[in-house]
């Protein structure tokens, strides 16, 4: 493009976001976790891939984990994915949420001075 303008040009190719895949033991630790809040048909560690970009794939390369998503619709109705226009996030799952992360960490912590 730039030869036929008659200029020149740089081009600087950078890496972006690493995949985010989630460690097998700590995604089925998480679904446990929350499947024993929820009932264990509505909590998967099986989710399928999404093409996003996002940081904590960084992390995921350090240090074993998992991301996960928590359902966010309401009234029975499925939610609408972040960075729509249609979005509205169900205020009603905060106490589940804030619930899901105590009993997270706290069985994570348990379960590693058992073993």
């Amino acid at each position: 493009m730039a030869q036929a303008h008659r200029a020149s040009a740089e081009v600087i190719i950078k890496p972006g976001y690493p995949t985010t895949v989630n460690h097998p033991h700590e995604a089925r630790f998480m679904a446990q976790v929350m499947g024993a809040m929820v009932g264990a048909g509505n909590a998967h560690d099986d989710v399928l891939p999404a093409m996003t970009a996002e940081d904590f794939g960084f992390m995921l390369e350090k240090v074993p984990g998992a991301y996960g998503f928590i359902g966010n619709g309401a009234g029975g109705k499925p939610g609408v994915n972040l960075h729509n226009a249609g979005y509205d996030f169900n205020d009603d799952i905060l106490g589940l949420g804030a619930s899901f992360w105590d009993r997270l960490a706290r069985q994570w912590m348990q379960q590693e001075k058992t073993a």
